[in-house]
Order: structure tokens, then sequence, then C-alpha cells
């Protein structure tokens, strides 16, 4: 886990961006307080453990930044804010205030779990086959005409693959355009890495490429 400090709202926007992909705790702490000591050395415990990767503890001294103090309304300290990954969401999900660690230890084990669990899910779907189609609607009834124009090109190259329905479930729908960094659907992936959309394989397949694609 990445724990880190930061000073001013430009440097918080830069690592709230590059840490995106993480649940994120603001931690609200000022120097020589019994209580923020306490939290910062239960936050030092929790980088140790390596099932907390997918999260990131960002500190911001209270007494140096009003104006991000403001944002978050945090009038008091040691205080919390939990961010979702940009899997899940991207959005405040909680606040806490005070040394209170087993409600802190509490949230926080929770949304790291939810987000290992989704991660879990996204992986799964996508190695559910090597090679899978991610689109609106299934190879028998595609519900838009990119999806149809996809099932098309890989019925001519005569492979086994399997589908998702992305209308089926709105999470997944979301949180993988933001997984695979791809915004629009469908999207292929071949032995559980992203080949693109609709444009890369028509590319692909005029180029001669795309048989290659499919056993490489």
């Amino acid at each position: 886990m990445e724990v880190l400090s930061i000073t001013g709202v430009n440097e918080l926007s830069e690592k709230l961006s590059r840490l995106s992909d993480r649940f994120i705790v603001l931690f609200f702490y000022v120097e020589d307080s019994a209580e923020c000591n306490q939290m910062s050395d239960i936050i030092a415990e929790l980088q140790n453990d390596d099932k907390n990767k997918n999260a990131a503890v960002i500190k911001i001294n209270a007494s140096k930044d009003e104006e991000i103090c403001k944002k978050y309304n945090v009038t008091d300290v040691p205080a919390f804010v939990f961010i979702s990954s940009k899997l899940m969401g991207d959005n405040v999900v909680g606040n806490l205030v005070g040394a209170n660690v087993p409600l802190f230890s509490k949230k926080f084990e929770e949304n790291v779990e939810q987000l290992q669990k989704f991660k879990g899910k996204l992986e799964n779907l996508i190695n559910k086959a090597p090679i899978m189609l991610f689109m609106k609607g299934n190879r028998n009834t595609p519900r838009c005409g990119f999806s149809k124009q996809a099932i098309a090109l890989l019925e001519d190259h005569k492979v086994s693959y399997e589908t998702f329905d992305i209308l089926e479930d709105f999470e997944v729908r979301e949180g993988l355009k933001k997984y695979s960094n791809w915004p629009t659907y469908p999207q292929l992936y071949v032995k559980g890495e992203l080949i693109g959309g609709l444009d890369i394989l028509k590319e692909l397949a005029e180029s001669g490429e795309l048989d290659q694609t499919f056993i490489s």
C-alpha cells in the first residue's frame, strides 16, 4: 500500500488521478497530536500488509492545507475521507472523525475487500475463455450494429469464443471501461489481454493479422 504526503490542491488532484484505480483514504492530521500519531501507527501497520496493495493513503496536514480541508468539510482531526476506486465510481463513500481504530479498520477493510472482489470478478470474466467478447447482446442476438459486426468477424475466422452481455450488468459495463481504459464496446480480449474494439478488429482483419492475434 502506498502512503504519501501532499501539499496543495494541485498535488492532491495529481495524486488522486494517478491512484484512481485504488481505494484511497485521505488522512487529515496535525503534528504533535497523540490521536493523529496513533492513527499514523495504524496506517503504517496496514501499509506493510500485502492484501492492501489496492489501497493508498494520502496524508494532508490540516494546519497547512485549509483549502483542502474546506473542500472536504474537515473541521477536526484526525479525520478520514474514503474515496472509491474509479472502477467502482470514483466517489466519496464515507468519512470518519477521531481516533476510532475499530471503526476505521472496519471501513478500510470493507472497502479494500469490496474492490478486490470486484477486480477479481472482472479478471475472471476476462479470462473465462481464451477469446472473450464483451458486447451488447450475445452472439445469437447482438443488440447494436458494432457488436453485430464484431460477431461476424469472429465467425468468419472460425474461432471458438465466448461473449458477455454488458447490458445485463451495469457494474461490469462501467467498471470494465475503466479497467481496460477503453471507453466503448465491443471489447475483445485474447488470453486475458485487451485487443481492442471493432475498429482494431477490422484493421487486423484487413492486414491479415487477426488470425495470428488469436493464436499468439
